[in-house]
């Protein structure tokens, strides 16, 4: 008896080694996969200046990217270059930040501190019309853009964003989209949120001239001049429009803030637009929401984009 009983059990033993195993589910394969796979490693990888690259992940930590037509070179191949120090910082509403565009130098980074949450405007111009800017948005570090660039090909060395940003540390990027002509060039960045707040440089009234009613305040720092007021508006080189219609005292019913989208190539800067609902000489007055409608409007001096911030 004990005989049988052993050999029954040697048998149901040898018969289940024989048997095949079930297979397993796809599921369970991929987790034995991801079980069995080394973790991948959060470094980047290992290239430096002038390393061809296809993403930042192949270039080294403290390097980005670069798309071969924000390079001076002749090849079509991206390559690794170092994140810039910053040429210093943007003033919200205030003056230009200025850099230079070269080829040792193919990106310009400015600090941004925002201490205020909202829609901002941010605009970067050249007076080197054969340079097409390319406009990024990145976090403190230089390395993530929270914004995606916007080439404008209507206007080769202005770029403009318009971005709800929150509190905090950002930097504003600058690069060169290379075809031909010039390469780089001197970059002036400007950033605003409110129109009020713009400081006057200069500016275009409206109100003297038959069916006047607006004027234009051009922020410190830009390129504009009296040919941006054409035949029908009256530059002032140091004037606000406060001042050269303060004898008038008219009724401001809405402002306009926007990067000037003028006829010729170049950019010109920032823009805030006044428009009158009454007051001594104001022949054809703006409500409010006339003023907003032509503010967004494809208009030849406004942004056809809609980057525009109307109060």
């Amino acid at each position: 008896m004990k005989i049988y009983t052993l050999f029954t059990i040697l048998f149901i033993f040898v018969l289940n080694c024989s048997s095949s195993k079930p297979d397993t589910s796809a599921e369970d394969s991929l987790l034995l996969l991801l079980l069995a796979s080394p973790r991948s490693s959060a470094s980047t990888g290992t290239g430096t200046d002038g390393a061809s690259c296809t993403s930042n992940f192949n270039c080294a930590s403290g390097f980005l990217c670069v798309s071969a037509f924000n390079l001076d070179q002749t090849s079509t191949t991206d390559r690794c270059k170092a994140i810039p120090t910053t040429s210093g910082s943007i003033a919200i509403n205030g003056t230009s930040s200025n850099g230079t565009i070269i080829s040792l130098r193919p990106l310009l980074d400015f600090d941004l501190n925002v201490t205020s949450a909202g829609n901002h405007i941010i605009t970067a111009f050249s007076t080197t019309s054969t340079v097409d800017l390319v406009l990024e948005l990145t976090n403190a570090a230089g390395t993530v853009v929270l914004s995606a660039t916007d080439t404008n090909p209507a206007g080769a060395s202005r770029e403009r964003l318009k971005e709800n940003l929150a509190i905090g540390t950002y930097r504003v990027r600058v690069k060169n989209y290379f075809v031909s002509g010039t390469f780089g060039g001197t970059v002036r960045v400007q950033v605003a949120n409110n129109p009020t707040l713009v400081s006057s440089g200069s500016s275009c009234n409206f109100l003297t001239n038959a069916g006047g009613s607006s004027c234009f305040d051009f922020l410190a720092g830009g390129t504009h001049t009296a040919a941006l007021c054409g035949a029908g508006g009256t530059y002032h080189a140091t004037n606000s429009c406060a001042t050269v219609n303060a004898g008038a005292a008219p009724t401001i019913s809405g402002r306009c803030l926007f990067s000037m989208n003028a006829t010729t190539t170049n950019g010109q800067g920032f823009v805030m637009r006044s428009y009158y609902s009454a007051g001594a000489g104001v022949v054809a007055p703006v409500n409010n929401t006339a003023g907003s409608g032509d503010c967004t409007s494809n208009n030849v001096n406004i942004d056809s984009l809609g980057r525009t911030i109307f109060q």
